[in-house]
């Protein structure tokens, strides 16, 4: 008989990714499927995206979905009572019978680099969110619900926060920035006047500034001061909400693993996570700054393994990273220039 199969999903804005795994940790297939938050498309689209990515995987391993032993759902937009209610609901009729845990993809970003199964993550990806176990399974979250929620980071905040930094550099209020050329070649803007009234008129839809986010970082590099600022507010915001989660778990005093998760970090060499850590550490001195070790899918694939009461030892990591699940291999903001 084959071994037993394990689902981990992550679902983010910019994707949707489905990975089988075996308890061991071996890669049975991985599928791929548009974006899989509720927020920007509702919930069908979700569920769709989630369904596509799935039947991937399993079409790769030659199984069934009602043949998954565990599967572990990490989803952007699990956010509150309400997300939990409608995606269970769309999952139980899209999956029936499949044994499934349902969270915020913060949680399999954490699990990707806590090798202990414990810590705190904070994300920096599209948006932005923080997320804590300790020990002995006590948990927090702070989840992305948007800036009147408290909120403030992820690489949409940074690129927005640029395009701010421009107008007000034009304007008067500002001080001048390398970011101007940048933005404008961005927008296809010939000048800020240009530029200011696009914006006004909702020209560029909200997926446009996507391009910014790198290129901020690519600027701090070459020392911009505007574009250095930027980076380090956000990621001074990224170590508050670590911090919060870190009281609030009572860890103040242990030794843990503070990961950094999310698409925008990509190195603890930039100016983002220095700051994230420098702010975190005020509130837990005994952190170890650290990346996730495999992808957040993967991480989703170890949080199965747990659901399913499985051992996730060292050697998982060690497995998948072997398998081409390693956390960004190559690519590093601010050292080459698109």
């Amino acid at each position: 008989m084959s071994k037993p199969l394990y689902l981990g999903v992550d679902g983010g804005a910019s994707g949707t990714r489905a990975l089988l795994v075996e308890g061991d940790g071996q890669v049975r297939g991985l599928g791929h499927g548009g974006s899989g938050n509720h927020q920007g498309i509702g919930y069908p689209a979700a569920i769709d995206h989630i369904h596509a990515a799935v039947h991937e995987a399993c079409a790769e391993a030659g199984v069934e979905p009602e043949s998954i032993a565990f599967a572990h759902f990490a989803m952007a937009g699990d956010d509150v009572e309400i997300d939990q209610i409608h995606l269970t609901h769309g999952l139980q009729a899209t999956f029936p019978g499949l044994r499934f845990a349902l969270t915020n993809d913060v949680w399999a970003g954490l699990r990707a680099g806590a090798v202990e199964g414990y810590g705190v993550a904070v994300n920096c990806g599209s948006g932005c969110g923080a997320v804590g176990r300790d020990a002995g399974g006590n948990s927090v979250i702070i989840p992305d619900l948007g800036y009147e929620f408290g909120d403030s980071g992820g690489g949409m905040q940074i690129a927005r926060d640029a395009v701010r930094a421009v107008v007000r550099a034009w304007d008067g209020r500002g001080p001048a920035t390398a970011l101007t050329p940048v933005v404008l070649a961005v927008f296809g803007e010939p000048d800020v006047d240009s530029l200011y009234v696009s914006l006004y008129q909702e020209r560029h839809p909200y997926w446009s500034y996507r391009k910014l986010t790198r290129l901020v970082f690519v600027e701090a590099r070459g020392g911009d001061p505007v574009a250095l600022g930027i980076l380090t507010r956000i990621g001074e915001e990224l170590g508050v909400a670590g911090g919060a989660v870190a009281r609030r778990l009572a860890l103040g005093e242990a030794q843990f693993p503070f990961v950094l998760t999310g698409g925008t970090f990509r190195t603890l060499d930039s100016p983002l996570a220095e700051a994230a850590i420098r702010r975190m550490r005020q509130d837990a001195l005994g952190i170890t700054a650290v990346l996730p070790l495999v992808m957040p899918v993967a991480g989703a694939a170890l949080l199965a393994l747990d659901g399913a009461r499985l051992p996730v030892s060292p050697e998982h990591y060690g497995v998948l990273r072997s398998l081409g699940q390693g956390w960004h291999p190559e690519e590093r903001y601010g050292v080459v220039k698109e």
